[in-house]
């Protein structure tokens, strides 16, 4: 073999070694940061959630415009989502109304979920894998509805209103909210 042939073959050895190497560590700090897990979460006296993580590092999350507060933090049972609901200014009540549920996952917002609704009250299902919350008007229980969300893609999976009949299985956990129908499993 010639010298530029052995010169060659190093720097084409020395070149996939270093790639290798340059692949695995981004592959894992990647993978690092897709498990990264929740400890616990508390608002912040400005009214941002604070995601402490199970390495003790804090981070605040930036409220969202117009967010006045932040209410019902909740863990997944797997500690990898965290969901809380965000209050905004209301025209009509001297307080701020929650309207939409924030869902946080590996560092970022994943989904925003809201109907144009007050959403009173909202829960973890299946182990973190949905979500399903109970929205209503303000003051006077007219338009009650029920929603169940697919966390991995934010979308509705089912929904229920009072014209749809008894309150399905998931739903049942706001039978006390929705008010007079009843709370028949279908």
């Amino acid at each position: 073999m010639t010298t530029t042939g052995a010169n060659l073959r190093r720097v084409t050895e020395w070149v996939v070694g270093l790639s290798s190497v340059l692949f695995l560590c981004l592959y894992s700090s990647d993978a690092q940061r897709h498990s990264e897990t929740v400890s616990r979460a508390y608002v912040g006296s400005n009214g941002a959630v604070r995601v402490v993580r199970a390495d003790g590092r804090e981070v605040v999350i930036p409220k969202e415009k117009e967010q006045q507060g932040a209410e019902e933090l909740q863990i997944s049972d797997n500690h990898k989502t965290l969901g809380w609901l965000v209050e905004y200014p209301n025209c009509c009540t001297s307080y701020p109304i929650p309207m939409t549920v924030v869902l946080y996952r590996d560092g970022r917002i994943i989904h925003r979920l809201q109907n144009g609704r007050a959403i009173f009250r909202w829960t973890f299902m299946k182990g973190g894998e949905q979500v399903a919350y109970f929205s209503d008007s303000v003051h006077s229980n007219l338009a009650p509805e029920c929603v169940l969300v697919d966390v991995g893609t934010g979308r509705t999976v089912e929904d229920w209103r009072r014209d749809k009949g008894p309150l399905p299985a998931w739903a049942k956990i706001f039978a006390d909210d929705v008010g007079s129908v009843t709370s028949e499993t279908r």
